[in-house]
């Protein structure tokens, strides 16, 4: 059973400022908050073809799994990207995210979808949690007050 993970964040920030911050692998970690760790990860951002062949710990205190990401796509121009993942007892993770300019700033918005057999809805239940915490950790990143929701 396929799962989705839809959310959308406003941000008083420009958009190429949250791009690269999205992008920029060195974040994957902090924007994580502690609750998944990476091993691996390169430097840089995210570059289309990419296959990145990490590790990872929930919290930084389970054993290391192996985990991919495929990136394959990003796109500049029009601020989005599209990855595929798998391991660490995770089928598929497929993930969209774009970056849309707003008359305040910008607009991130993302969809996950999660296929992971019987443990689908958990995973699913613990990517909102910690998509949700990466938006107040990229708010405190961009210097933003911490009172925006999600959409």
């Amino acid at each position: 059973m396929t799962r989705t993970v839809s959310l959308s964040y406003e941000y008083d920030a420009c958009p190429d400022r949250l791009w690269r911050l999205v992008t920029d692998l060195a974040m994957l970690e902090p924007l994580s908050n502690g609750l998944v760790t990476f091993r691996g990860l390169p430097e840089g951002r995210l570059t289309r073809g990419q296959c990145l062949d990490i590790a990872v710990s929930p919290f930084g205190r389970l054993p290391w799994r192996p985990y991919v990401i495929k990136v394959l796509d990003r796109d500049d121009d029009t601020r989005r990207f599209h990855t595929l993942e798998y391991g660490a007892g995770i089928d598929r993770w497929e993930h969209w995210l774009s970056v849309s300019e707003t008359p305040s700033g910008s607009r991130l918005s993302e969809r996950i979808e999660i296929s992971a057999g019987a443990m689908a809805l958990p995973v699913s239940l613990w990517a909102g949690f910690m998509y949700r915490t990466r938006h107040r950790v990229r708010r405190r990143l961009l210097g933003l007050s911490q009172s925006q929701d999600a959409t």
